[in-house]
């Protein structure tokens, strides 16, 4: 039924056809005492006839904009500047405050210098680590082994011996007036005398001193250093010259350089995979240390240097929120801080912004209605504030989580509406959402299907194309059958006959059944294919009235 205050939807019906169906209601009285009832009771007749049958279930609620922010500051400080007023329309992105960041900036640099001291003390923390694990320094031949496993080394004890190869070297004896005019660096070559084979070579070492030869010489030792090309081995002879000046003899050829490798921290020797003899290149390993203290302060380090950049990153991201811009685009609505004001460390609303493009509120629904409403429905939405204006809505979303109260569950249903010039947030409205509709099709005073899905109808239709299964029982007022018919959707007032009838064939019903809903003489029974509801979710159920439907009380 419409609400107070508004006219029912039937009366927006043409009356023509009602017009035209009360042309032909007649009295009727009930046949005889085989009725059972008082001679002379009154029925009220109608027509079945082609209309529209509309279920509205019925609901309110506060309009809102359909996405609304609250601009919150998550930093404190002062408010050096503000752009936006209320009414304002913006932009998502555009700048709306900016706070004074002074102070953050401050403690970034501090948490920089910070980071620093920590990156230096991890990797000072990590080098001693790798030093639990003794390399070799160059390529070479392991001349001695100092150590074995078990041992406990301080942090500068002898590993092991390592001759290079890499490099070999030929000391040779010089006239000592030739050796003091040679430099060192000058270059020269040296002649192999197994093989006849020469290299290029450098002066590496002269000697200051000169001692006298076997002939009676008097020499000085000149030491040349040449790249071994990989197969030479300590033990061969040679013969050199540089500068224009030749040995006076030849000399031993070994390896140039001859390294103690050293431990560089303490610890246990836990591994020593090289023995004398084996040759080994530069950064193989020739013992492993263990230290627990060198390996947790190197784990400590990496993590401590971790949360330094984390502290260091998750500050200076920070420093975004001290530009606040707009998330969304829309109006502002409120506004409760300015330049010159200071936030404090609570997290405070600065503003408000609304996407005002169309507007929306929930309505709950009953549990009997619920499974009525679907997304997408058409909602004619009325507002107290605005007279004489009506709105249209449909279903955005169906909450599935009801709440009782009383025994009663509710579902809530979202309202969209898009075309809302008038209506400002937070004004209540309310809403008939339009569960189904029947158009064009044949209806019936609801009151005149009786238990069976029974029709009282004029005798003389007997034979009529369309007239349903004509059922025979007692107590039929003179000039009517029983007809059984098939029904379909029903506002509570009137329902749609789907078989049974025909357009035009008059039926007959108690005055009883038009006031109260239920026969006088039967009890009510529910149609299948389209139950009678008695009343809408939140204020009952409305219905459209069909043309050319009517009746009175015709007193005998």
């Amino acid at each position: 039924m419409g609400k107070p205050g508004r006219p029912p939807k039937w009366l927006l019906i043409p009356l023509a056809a009602v017009v035209a169906a009360a042309a032909l209601i007649a009295a009727v009285g009930w046949g005889g005492a085989r009725s059972g009832q008082n001679e002379g009771t009154a029925l009220l007749t109608a027509q079945a006839e082609i209309g529209g049958i509309v279920n509205i279930v019925n609901g309110s609620g506060a309009v809102q904009p359909v996405e609304q922010y609250d601009i919150v500051s998550l930093v404190q400080g002062d408010i050096l500047e503000d752009d936006l007023e209320v009414g304002q329309t913006v932009t998502a992105g555009d700048f709306l405050y900016r706070i004074d960041s002074a102070d953050a900036l401050n403690n970034i640099e501090k948490l920089r210098v910070a980071l620093e001291r920590q990156q230096l003390s991890y990797e000072e923390s990590l080098e001693n680590a790798e030093h639990l694990t003794v390399k070799a320094p160059a390529a070479g031949t392991v001349t001695a082994v100092h150590v074995q496993e078990g041992d406990q080394l301080g942090g500068s004890a002898e590993v092991a011996t390592v001759v290079s190869a890499e490099q070999m070297r030929a000391t040779l004896p010089f006239n000592a007036e030739d050796a003091q005019a040679l430099r060192v660096g000058q270059e020269g070559a040296v002649y192999l005398e197994e093989t006849g084979e020469s290299f290029a070579a450098a002066v590496s070492k002269i000697a200051a001193g000169s001692y006298v030869t076997a002939d009676g010489a008097q020499v000085s030792d000149v030491e040349f250093t040449f790249a071994n090309p990989g197969a030479l081995l300590p033990g061969g002879t040679a013969t050199a010259q540089a500068g224009g000046f030749a040995c006076q003899a030849a000399g031993p050829v070994d390896y140039s350089a001859e390294k103690i490798v050293r431990s560089q921290v303490s610890g246990e020797v836990i591994s020593v995979p090289v023995a004398v003899g084996d040759r080994v290149a530069a950064g193989d390993t020739l013992a492993v240390l263990q230290n627990k203290s060198t390996e947790v302060s190197a784990r400590s380090g990496a993590l401590a240097l971790q949360d330094a950049q984390l502290s260091l990153a998750n500050t200076e991201k920070q420093m975004d929120n001290y530009n606040i811009t707009s998330p969304i685009t829309g109006a502002v609505v409120a506004k409760s801080y300015k330049a010159g004001d200071t936030l404090d460390s609570n997290r405070t609303v600065l503003a408000v912004v609304a996407d005002m493009t169309s507007l929306i509120f929930t309505m709950n629904i009953d549990e009997l209605d619920i499974r009525q409403i679907s997304v997408g429905q058409e909602v004619e939405v009325t507002a107290d504030a605005i007279a004489d204006r009506t709105f249209q809505g449909r279903v955005r979303t169906i909450g599935l989580m009801g709440a009782s109260s009383s025994g009663v569950t509710t579902y809530p249903v979202e309202v969209l509406i898009e075309t809302y010039e008038g209506l400002l947030p937070g004004m209540n409205v309310s809403a008939d959402i339009v569960a189904a509709r029947a158009e064009n099709v044949l209806i019936i005073p609801a009151a005149a299907v009786q238990r069976g899905n029974l029709v009282l109808a004029r005798e003389e239709n007997r034979g009529r194309d369309g007239l349903g299964e004509i059922v025979e029982r007692e107590g039929v007022p003179a000039g009517y059958i029983w007809v059984r018919v098939s029904t379909g959707l029903t506002d509570g007032d009137f329902v749609e006959i789907t078989s049974g009838l025909a357009e035009g064939m008059e039926i007959a019903y108690t005055p009883a059944v038009a006031a109260s809903g239920e026969q006088n003489f039967m009890t009510f029974n529910a149609m299948p294919g389209g139950a009678m509801p008695t009343g809408g979710g939140q204020g009952g159920q409305g219905g459209m009235r069909p043309g050319g439907a009517g009746g009175v009380v015709v007193r005998p």
